[in-house]
C-alpha cells in the first residue's frame, strides 16, 4: 500500500518530453506502440510511468507491476484494480484506456495522464484557498458516492490519493485495495483475460 510520502500516483507535475525528444528503448513490459518516459510514481506493488501512445499520439500514464516474478495473487489484485477503476466512469475517477499483458505475461494498464498536485501538497501550499478546497471536497464526495452506488468501497481514501488538476478538476486515485460487492463478476473477468490469446493481449 502506498503512503503519503510515496503515493501510488501518476502525477508529479513533471512535463512530458516531446515525442521527438523522447527516449526510445526496448521495454518488454508494455506493448511496442508505447514510447516509454520516466517513472513518476511508485507504490507498494506497482509503478507508474509517462508514455506516448504512438498509434494516436496521446500522452498516457502506464501502471505496471514492480516485481520481476509476481505471484498469482499479485497479478490478480493488479488486474482487479484496473477493472474496478475502469468500471467507475466518473469525471473524478481516472479513466482506464487499456488493460493488457506483456510478452512475459505480466499485466499493465494505461490511464489518462494527469497534471496537477496532490491534496497533501495543496494543504500546505500558501496559494490554496478555502473555496478551492471546498470544491475539491465536494468533488471527492460525489466520486465516492458514485462508487458506493456501484458497490465499490475505496478503503484507502487520503490526501495523497487525491489530485487537484490544472483546470479545477479533481481525481481520486489508487483503487488497489477497493472492495466490490460483486467480486465474483471481477474474478470472472480476470479469468477471461488470463485465458485469452497472446495476440489479443499485446
Amino acid at each position: 500500500m502506498a503512503t503519503d510520502d510515496e503515493p501510488d500516483t501518476q502525477v508529479r507535475g513533471v512535463p512530458l518530453p516531446r515525442p521527438e525528444d523522447r527516449e526510445e528503448r526496448d521495454d518488454t513490459n508494455v506493448s511496442s506502440h508505447y514510447a516509454m518516459g520516466e517513472v513518476i510514481g511508485r507504490g507498494g506493488m506497482g509503478e507508474v510511468s509517462l508514455a506516448l501512445d504512438r498509434k494516436i499520439g496521446r500522452d498516457v500514464a502506464i501502471k505496471r507491476l514492480r516485481a520481476d516474478a509476481p505471484t498469482e495473487d499479485d497479478v490478480a489484485r493488479f488486474m482487479r484494480e484496473a477493472r474496478i477503476q475502469a468500471r467507475l466512469d466518473h469525471p473524478a475517477i481516472v479513466p482506464v484506456y487499456e488493460l493488457g499483458k506483456d510478452q512475459a505475461g505480466k499485466p499493465y494498464f494505461t490511464m489518462k495522464r494527469l497534471a496537477g498536485t496532490t491534496l497533501t501538497d495543496m494543504l500546505s501550499s500558501p496559494t490554496a484557498t478555502r473555496q478551492r478546497l471546498l470544491r475539491a471536497f465536494a468533488d471527492v464526495c460525489r466520486a465516492i458516492d458514485f462508487a458506493h452506488t456501484r458497490g465499490v468501497v475505496h478503503r484507502d481514501l487520503k490526501p495523497g490519493n487525491i489530485v487537484l488538476g490544472e483546470f479545477g478538476d479533481v481525481y481520486v486515485l489508487d483503487w488497489g485495495v477497493a472492495r466490490v460487492l460483486e467480486d465474483a463478476v471481477i474474478a470472472a473477468d480476470i479469468e477471461t483475460l488470463e485465458g485469452s490469446s497472446q495476440e489479443s493481449q499485446i
